[in-house]
């Protein structure tokens, strides 16, 4: 990253930390937790796009020929029909776990 791009980066990282730190109603102690936030959030935005691009894997299951990051094909064929975290409404099946009593073994109910 030539000299003029690294200052002009610092530049919109020390902006939006300032933002954050207004915004969170200017708290004391907290810069180096703003200026992370604000590198994590420009990081962000500046690699978008790149999160957009298909997968240039043939299918699923091939190994992709360039190295950039890209989610496979595969992983979001099985996220199924309903992915993301369940809402407080739904109702997620918990699995049980008999165990074995002494009445079980000698063949009574249990």
């Amino acid at each position: 990253m030539r000299e003029e791009d690294r200052e002009r980066l610092e530049e919109r990282i020390r902006e939006r930390a300032y933002r954050i730190w207004d915004r969170e109603g200017r708290p004391e102690g907290r810069e180096r937790d703003h200026w992370e936030l604000a590198r994590e959030e420009i990081a962000i935005e500046d690699n978008i796009k790149d999160t957009l691009e298909p997968n240039p894997a043939g299918d699923a299951y091939d190994t992709a020929t360039r190295t950039e990051p890209v989610e496979p094909l595969l992983a979001v064929e099985s996220q199924g029909e309903h992915f993301g975290p369940a809402g407080q409404d739904d109702i997620q099946p918990v699995p049980s776990r008999r165990t074995r009593t002494r009445r079980n073994r000698e063949g009574g109910a249990g």
